[in-house]
């Protein structure tokens, strides 16, 4: 979207607004038309401040996880380890990294933006820890607005973080695991009181002191009666729970507390509310529900070791879970449709270099195998080939060892210069009117 030629220079500035000073300056003097014949065309994106706060956010983001590939680099030389050191680098090189201006809602509200072409999904990547974030804060809030006529409470279960100062952080979450299956399935008092739940697990690794983390469960729970739940209570279900699993674990139950009970803190869920002792807003909920595991930042407080162990887990374990009438609820918020969208690289051709999506060509049936069988004795199927094989992902390949770092290396290079080619193309279809910018300065 180009901005028409005035015939006289115009600054544009921004009311500054602490931490960010926006200065958007369009030079827009042209002498005939000799700035169109070179290409050189003023656009928004070309201003000094274009997406300033924009910008700042995706650099600090940058900034923790190539910090993190390089807290990485210290583990053991593990082929895993390396290729997830690939792919946070590639995740976060700045012709990856894009801002936007105007871009727009369903209702045609429009907001600036920022994101990346090519995501890596990793738990270490600041860029994309954010998207179950996202998806998670959706289902929180249909759920809460839902029940606002039930009896809500926000809970918080804690540990006693000196018991497992001796284990580390995947052991830990065993624990608290083992603990809570125990609580939802094997407690009377839960099954009594408890209509449905919402889960959310995080931990905080504390400074200067390496192996201990303080990892809790974040609950919001819907009960069936209106009547308060006990203080007291909960907090005696919860150390039962507790003991279930240290004893199963083989591991000696200790809590410092004076009445020998974990810590457990509970609130009344009110909207529009400041937040307090005995209450919490719905705002608040959400965000605290929706938390990542930890913060970006809180990864260098984790040892080494620790972290080794967790990068070489083909899937993090679930942080986030809804149980009972929730889970039924949250079904509902599903696409009831399981159409391919038009845009999507299952219905994009790949042609060499360019990318071509069949916007406006028939569909047509085949009905081959219908009119005319055919008998698959290798597969033993009638009527329609074998399913063809699922593609071994790339942290199976590299465990069983079917390709070598060097050769994945290549492989990632041309994954991401796809999944730019693709990701500008969805873009620019969907937002047809936004100006964008890679942190690298370019526009498109």
């Amino acid at each position: 979207m180009q901005l028409p030629r005035p015939k006289s220079e115009v600054l544009i500035f921004h009311e500054s607004k602490p931490p960010y000073f926006c200065l958007f300056v369009m030079v827009a003097h042209h002498q005939g038309n000799n700035s169109s014949q070179n290409g050189n065309q003023p656009t928004l994106a070309n201003g000094f401040g274009f997406c300033l706060p924009q910008k700042s956010a995706l650099r600090f983001k940058q900034k923790l996880s190539n910090k993190m590939a390089q807290y990485l680099k210290g583990a053991s030389e593990n082929k895993i380890i390396q290729a997830i050191i690939l792919r946070l680098e590639k995740c976060n090189e700045k012709e990856n990294l894009w801002v936007a201006k105007d871009l727009h809602t369903t209702d045609g509200e429009c907001f600036d933006g920022r994101g990346n072409y090519y995501s890596c999904g990793s738990r270490f990547c600041s860029q994309c820890v954010s998207i179950p974030s996202r998806r998670n804060a959706k289902i929180a809030d249909y759920i809460l607005d839902k029940f606002r006529h039930r009896n809500l409470r926000f809970i918080v279960l804690t540990m006693p973080d000196d018991a497992l100062s001796h284990l580390s952080l995947l052991e830990q979450r065993e624990v608290s695991y083992h603990a809570w299956r125990w609580l939802t399935t094997k407690s009377k008092w839960w099954k009594d009181n408890v209509d449905g739940v919402i889960r959310n697990d995080e931990f905080t690794a504390k400074l200067g002191r390496k192996n201990l983390y303080h990892y809790h469960s974040n609950l919001l729970t819907v009960l069936k009666t209106s009547l308060i739940p006990s203080h007291l209570k909960v907090k005696q279900e919860w150390a039962k729970a507790l003991k279930v699993a240290f004893n199963y674990l083989g591991i000696e139950w200790h809590c410092p507390t004076e009445n020998g009970l974990p810590n457990v803190y509970i609130k009344r869920i009110v909207a529009n509310v400041k937040d307090g002792e005995k209450e919490i807003s719905r705002e608040k909920v959400v965000s605290e529900l929706c938390k990542y595991a930890t913060k970006p930042q809180d990864w260098d407080n984790v040892c080494i070791e620790d972290i080794e162990e967790i990068a070489k887990l083909e899937r993090f374990p679930r942080m986030f879970e809804v149980l009972g009438i929730c889970k039924t609820v949250a079904k509902e918020i599903r696409p009831k449709s399981l159409q391919i969208p038009i845009n999507s690289p299952e219905n994009v051709i790949n042609e060499g270099d360019s990318y071509y999506s069949n916007l406006n060509t028939k569909t047509y049936v085949h009905t081959n195998f219908i009119t005319v069988p055919k008998i698959y004795p290798e597969s033993g199927y009638f009527g329609r080939p074998p399913p063809k094989p699922k593609q071994k992902s790339w942290f199976r390949r590299l465990r069983d060892n079917e390709i070598t770092i060097n050769q994945y290396k290549i492989e990632l290079s041309f994954t991401v210069k796809r999944a730019i080619r693709f990701r500008k193309m969805q873009l620019r279809q969907k937002y047809p009117f936004a100006i964008f910018q890679t942190l690298d300065g370019q526009s498109f």
